[in-house]
């Protein structure tokens, strides 16, 4: 319902509040002037027009808290922008797109995307990086800035500098496209962490290329085996170890590994919901067979690495400084998932294969479109990759001699 009413403030106060719904009365001196009254009583000033074909309605303020004759000529600024072309609504929405905060994009782009648990983790703590930042609107983030805080971040970790950026340029490009008005414009006309590239500043990071060496194995594999059992979840991290080597899988992923992944009937791993967000399937090597038949005897009942009471091994830190310390051999999680590369390649394990095994995506490759190794084709080379490295451990000579 609506009517027309010359404004003052006397005749508002008079008005009362509809039954329900709202009502709406109209300013008879300027065209487009409204005021919009609640069931609750509320009174607003509002401005209804047309911009190209488009029907436009903006909230000027409450009565009581501007005056008629401020609502008034906050309305008469906005007739006098559309009759220039220009569109009221769409620009009050480009200035709230502009005042996005960077608290407001991380947050957006770490609920927006399909993001694992250790992805989530890795961004926050990545992004820890630009605290003081939170409450600064992306727009005036600027790639002078960017520039310095790089330098400043590399000064403690070239690599983390690095993967801070390339969160931080991750989280800008969502909220460009996410915040980008109604017709697509972007947020902002370029990224300012673009800046690193076109300077050429990222820092040169080596590949990390460590793992256990052939000669190290035995130290390495003595101290998992014998060395942890002092420490909480000691039998757990042993276990985690042994199957990381064995099997190459990433180590996230092996503490991951479920009860209804393993299959001693088929004799086949299956690890849920992968890296590249699918199943990986490989199939139960003799030896890492007796160990999980082993572990599932003290193990809770769904995951893999987990004590009797179901509490599970989520860190493998502790493990990992205890058997550098014993063996004298240096090595990270992922110096494990090298080291059954390199011992598939002393094999002369075909790329194709290995690349299975290892889970990798095989793109741009018209051959590798047509091959699909089925977890029975690997296990014989699984098995292969298994004897060497327990060989090199020592394992195989041990229960040979037995």
């Amino acid at each position: 319902m609506t009517n027309k009413l010359k404004f003052t403030k006397g005749a508002i106060e008079k008005i009362l509040a509809p039954s329900s719904g709202q009502y709406f009365y109209w300013d008879t001196e300027v065209r487009g002037f409204g005021l919009r009254v609640s069931v609750s009583g509320s009174k607003s000033f509002i401005y209804q027009t047309r911009v190209n074909g488009k029907e436009r309605r903006i909230t000027i303020g409450r009565f009581g808290s501007i005056t008629v004759e401020q609502a008034r000529d906050q309305t008469r600024k906005h007739a006098a922008q559309v009759a220039s072309g220009i569109d009221p609504v769409a620009e009050k929405q480009k200035a709230g797109r502009k005042g996005i905060t960077l608290a407001q994009a991380t947050e957006a782009y770490l609920t927006g995307r399909n993001l694992k648990d250790s992805t989530r983790k890795d961004v926050e703590r990545a992004m820890k990086g630009f605290s003081d930042w939170n409450k600064k609107a992306l727009v005036d983030i600027k790639p002078n800035m960017i520039e310095a805080r790089h330098k400043e971040l590399s000064e403690a970790s070239p690599t983390r500098a690095n993967l801070a950026m390339r969160y931080l340029r991750a989280v800008v490009n969502y909220a460009n496209a996410k915040y980008s008005g109604d017709e697509g414009e972007p947020l902002l006309s370029s990224n300012p962490v673009k800046r690193l590239s076109v300077i050429k500043s990222w820092n040169r990071v080596s590949r990390r290329r460590s793992f256990v060496k052939p000669y190290q194995m035995k130290a390495w594999f003595d101290a998992v085996n014998t060395g942890l059992t002092a420490l909480k979840f000691g039998a757990e991290l042993r276990d985690c170890f042994l199957l990381s080597m064995l099997t190459g899988v990433r180590p996230s992923e092996a503490l991951q590994l479920q009860w209804k992944g393993v299959d001693f009937k088929h004799r086949t791993l299956t690890f849920f919901d992968t890296k590249n967000h699918s199943d990986h399937e490989l199939p139960l090597t003799d030896w890492l067979k007796d160990l999980l038949e082993a572990r599932k005897a003290i193990a809770g009942p769904e995951y893999v690495f987990s004590t009797a009471d179901g509490t599970r091994l989520k860190d493998t830190r502790t493990g990992i400084a205890k058997v550098i310390e014993i063996s004298g051999v240096e090595f990270m999680p992922t110096d494990l998932r090298r080291s059954f590369i390199t011992a598939a390649e002393r094999l002369d394990i075909g790329p194709y294969t290995l690349k299975r095994m290892l889970n990798h995506t095989i793109s741009n490759d018209v051959t590798a479109g047509y091959i699909v190794p089925t977890t029975d084709r690997l296990r014989e080379p699984m098995q292969q990759i298994e004897d060497v490295l327990l060989r090199d451990a020592g394992v195989k000579e041990a229960e040979a001699q037995a």
